[in-house]
């Protein structure tokens, strides 16, 4: 699994093609809004920090209990297919 990004979005998936099937599953709208020009794979050893809860789920830093957790990029794929987090919520 890797972490893609669009600088803006985060999402876990094996290859680009499943990234975006992850992507329109959480966002929802058309595949068609998945510009995979748009999307690189983070380097594995990238470090990035995301809002947590007490459970180690991403959050916003405005919930109760948020705080920054610091991970590698391949710890976080670690979680599984799917939308990890995202800047704008």
């Amino acid at each position: 699994m890797k972490l893609y990004t669009d600088t803006c979005d985060f999402v876990i998936a094996q290859n680009l093609a499943e990234a975006c099937a992850a992507w329109v599953e959480h966002r929802g709208g058309d595949a068609d809004d998945f510009d995979p020009d748009d999307w690189t794979a983070l380097d594995p050893s990238e470090e990035l920090a995301i809002w947590c809860d007490a459970d180690g789920d991403p959050c916003g830093p405005e919930d109760d209990g948020a705080e920054l957790v610091a991970k590698t990029a391949a710890q976080w794929a670690e979680r599984g297919r799917g939308f990890l987090c995202s800047t704008e919520f």
